[in-house]
């Protein structure tokens, strides 16, 4: 079920971000647009909130495998 759609500034401001953010996202596709009406672009939040958890878990790694395996925690 698709919920209230957001303009980019809304979105924006649901995501804590520059609207400039979400509009390069968009750009570059990492973010879907549900649909335009007229000049204006609505955004769907549950699946913009998806696309981003899917490409922080491409991006990240789980901090054991980032260190490596004699790493010892530096004490003051």
């Amino acid at each position: 079920m698709i919920e209230k759609l957001l303009t980019s500034d809304e979105l924006a401001e649901a995501l804590n971000v520059h609207r400039n953010t979400v509009m390069n996202w968009l750009r570059d596709g990492v973010i879907p647009a549900a649909i335009r009406e007229g000049k204006t672009l609505r955004f769907d939040l549950p699946a913009v909130k998806r696309a981003l958890a899917k490409r922080a878990a491409k991006h990240s790694k789980p901090a054991a495998a980032a260190l490596p395996d004699d790493y010892m925690v530096p004490t003051c």
